[in-house]
C-alpha cells in the first residue's frame, strides 16, 4: 500500500511539473539615433567620459519598475540585454557627439587615461517605470576641468510618459528620458 501510495504521489507530482507553462524571457536594449551616425573628431579637446554609476537595484539585468510610493521591485522575466552602465554610457557619449560641438567626448580608454582631457561623470539613481505611467530618470552629474575641479554640478530628474502598457513602451520612454539628459548636458558643455 506504501508503495502505491508513493508512486501515485510521484506520478502527480510529475504530471504536475509537466503541466505548467514556460516562462519567457524578454531582453531589451535602449535606443537612440545618435549611435548609427559617424562623427569626425577635427581636433576637439577630449571630454572623458567614464561608466556611469547607477544605484545597487539598477545593476542587476531585471528591468526596474516603481509598484508604488515606496516599493521598487526589478523584473526577472523582462531583462536589459546588456548591462544599464554600459548602455547608458555609450548612448550618453553618442548623443553629446551629435548634440554639443565643443569637446570630443570618449569613454575610458589608454588614450583618454594619458592625455589631459575633462571629465563628465554621471551617477544615475532611478531609471524605472512606475505605477503613475512614467518613465523617470534621475541622478546627477559633474563636468571637471583637467584638474579636477568642478566646474558644473547639477542634479536632474526627467519623467517621460508611457506611450501605453508594457515593457516595450517603458524602454522607449526611458530612452527619451536618456536622450533628454543629453540634450540638457550639451547645452551646457556649448556655453
Amino acid at each position: 500500500m506504501k508503495t502505491l501510495v508513493i508512486s501515485v504521489l510521484a506520478l502527480w507530482l510529475l504530471s504536475a511539473c509537466s503541466g505548467s507553462q514556460s516562462i519567457e524571457r524578454n531582453t531589451y536594449l535602449l535606443t537612440s539615433d545618435s549611435t548609427s551616425k559617424t562623427y569626425t573628431f577635427n581636433n576637439k579637446p577630449l571630454l572623458r567620459i567614464p561608466t556611469v554609476s547607477v544605484a545597487d537595484i539598477l545593476s542587476g539585468n531585471g528591468i526596474v519598475y516603481q509598484i508604488s510610493d515606496t516599493e521598487t521591485i526589478a523584473a526577472s522575466n523582462n531583462l536589459w540585454a546588456e548591462g544599464l552602465s554600459e548602455q547608458l554610457t555609450r548612448l550618453i557619449i553618442a548623443g553629446l557627439r551629435e548634440k554639443q560641438t565643443r569637446y570630443w567626448p570618449v569613454g575610458a580608454s589608454p588614450l583618454s587615461n594619458t592625455t589631459p582631457a575633462s571629465t563628465l561623470w554621471v551617477s544615475v539613481e532611478q531609471f524605472d517605470g512606475s505605477y503613475t505611467g512614467n518613465a523617470t530618470l534621475s541622478g546627477e552629474w559633474a563636468w571637471l576641468d583637467n584638474n579636477g575641479t568642478i566646474l558644473f554640478s547639477e542634479t536632474f530628474r526627467i519623467s517621460e510618459p508611457l506611450q501605453q502598457e508594457g515593457y516595450v513602451a517603458l524602454v522607449d520612454a526611458l530612452s527619451l528620458a536618456l536622450d533628454n539628459l543629453t540634450t540638457q548636458l550639451a547645452n551646457k558643455l556649448n556655453h
